[in-house]
């Protein structure tokens, strides 16, 4: 595999909404759309945010909660080279958004993985809501357990079965 370029220049952060989902993705309001398209982006803090909660989803490992919670610089610094793509929108009181981010893992995670070179994809699942004050809530669902068996398996799971591999990553159920 290949680092993911565009015009021969790396992808630092792209959310990519396919034109088959695109009425989904702008009926969404515009501070969701500007939190997902944000989320996973360095230059964007809580303070150019906006009132955003970002809420992990299950039971994590605190230094995989904390840095979810705050500004993710764990994750990106492992994975700075990334692609996402809007895969999938439910409508409603509290929007669905599914994404598959593609990365490469070229920088040292959480101290303890170093590189592996390998290129991943995971889903981000991101349900959001609305407090009483208007403030948005971003429940936000990554598979760690998923992505840690990806960069210590013995032979990178894309090489062992391609065709389930590139399937996998793209099936998201809404």
């Amino acid at each position: 595999m290949t680092t993911l370029t565009v015009s021969g220049e790396p992808i630092a952060d792209v959310a990519d909404v396919p034109s088959t989902i695109a009425a989904r993705w702008s009926a969404l309001d515009q501070d969701v759309r500007d939190h997902l398209r944000s989320f996973m982006d360095r230059r964007t803090g809580p303070e150019q945010r906006g009132q955003v909660t970002v809420a992990p989803y299950g039971d994590l490992p605190a230094t995989f909660h904390d840095d979810l919670v705050a500004e993710r610089a764990q994750l990106r610094a492992a994975f700075p080279v990334r692609r996402r793509t809007v895969t999938a929108i439910r409508l409603g009181a509290r929007p669905h958004v599914h994404m598959t981010c593609e990365a490469r893992h070229d920088g040292t995670w959480f101290a303890f993985m170093q590189p592996t070179h390998r290129n991943i994809s995971f889903v981000e699942r991101h349900t959001l809501q609305r407090t009483p004050e208007g403030d948005l809530v971003d429940v936000v669902r990554i598979d760690f357990g998923a992505i840690i068996r990806q960069l210590i398996s013995p032979a990178p799971v894309a090489a062992k079965h391609p065709e389930w591999y590139a399937a996998s990553c793209l099936a998201v159920s809404t």
